[in-house]
Order: C-alpha cells, then sequence, then structure tokens
C-alpha cells in the first residue's frame, strides 16, 4: 500500500510539472517482480530532440507480465511548451535527475486482443540517488518503473515495481 501511495504521490507531481521530461535519452529493459509475484519483461528506448522551441520526446516501450498474459507495445509521443535544454535545467533544478515522464499510446499484443489506449510512463535510474519510488535498499537507489493504463482493452491498470535484473538508464544529452 505504501509503494501504491508513492506512486500516486510521485505521478502526482510530474504530471503537475511537464518539465520533468528533460533533454536526455532513457533506454534500458529488465525484469521486474509485480504486486502478486508474477514476472514482468520490458524495454525502452526514448529520447528528446527540440522541434522549433518546443521539446518532443519520442521513442517505443515494450512490456510483457508473464504471470498475468498483459502485453503491449507503446509509442511515445509527446511535446512540451520548453525546449529540451530548459527541460533538463529545470529537471537538475527540482532534484530528481534520472526521472524520465512521458506519454503515447498503447497497443495490446497480439494486436487483435483490443483497443489501443494511453499510457503514462515514469522511468527512475536511481545510480547514485534515492529512488522516490520505494526502491531504497540501505547502500542506495533502485532503478524503477512506473505505468499507468488509461482506455483501451488494458485501461485502468497501473504498476510500479523495482529492477531486478537489467538497468535503465536516463542520460542528458
Amino acid at each position: 500500500m505504501m509503494r501504491l501511495r508513492r506512486f500516486v504521490v510521485v505521478t502526482a507531481v510530474l504530471l503537475s510539472l511537464p518539465s520533468f521530461a528533460g533533454c536526455f535519452k532513457a533506454t534500458g529493459g529488465g525484469k521486474l517482480t509485480g504486486p502478486n509475484g508474477e514476472s514482468i519483461t520490458t524495454g525502452f528506448q526514448l529520447r528528446c530532440d527540440d522541434v522549433g522551441s518546443s521539446g518532443h520526446i519520442t521513442g517505443e516501450f515494450q512490456y510483457r507480465d508473464h504471470g498475468t498474459g498483459v502485453a503491449f507495445h507503446a509509442v511515445i509521443d509527446q511535446f512540451f511548451l520548453d525546449p529540451c535544454e530548459s527541460l533538463d535545467q529545470q529537471l537538475t533544478d527540482a532534484g530528481v535527475q534520472g526521472t524520465l515522464s512521458a506519454s503515447g499510446t498503447y497497443t495490446p499484443q497480439p494486436t487483435d486482443l483490443g483497443l489501443p489506449g494511453t499510457i503514462l510512463v515514469v522511468i527512475q535510474d536511481q545510480t547514485n540517488t534515492t529512488g522516490a519510488t520505494g526502491c531504497n535498499p540501505p547502500d542506495g537507489g533502485i532503478d524503477s518503473l512506473a505505468v499507468q493504463l488509461t482506455g483501451g482493452f488494458y485501461g485502468g491498470r497501473t504498476l510500479q515495481a523495482c529492477l531486478e535484473k537489467g538497468n535503465f538508464t536516463v542520460f542528458s544529452e
């Protein structure tokens, strides 16, 4: 319950401050364990590019829950009012380096399962910091992932989990 509460707080903060998108790339993948012990695998590649005076995050995100059968592919495509460099500086000033929050459209896999919907994904690379999602062992933070799906076949599902194997990397360009 504490992890869910932290997810709600982190998501609310990230949604209220679009500056958390930053001018960086996020790449990675690995294995997580869901709330009921199910094995989850994920992989992603995201980047921020300037389009005129706006930041634009694009990329792809793949997710498979081997216990429940939930599987989807997401295309991330989100514009922000500020350019990437400005967003990156706001992120640093806010003290949450290594966090990327972006939204896009998910498609259930296989594609004939049902309608697509919207995804919000929050990726935290906690190499040298303490995570806001509750993934805090005594010796430092652990990479984490939070996913919220709305609409479509899997609408209403949320997940927050700590990375067990693999690596999430969020870095400035």
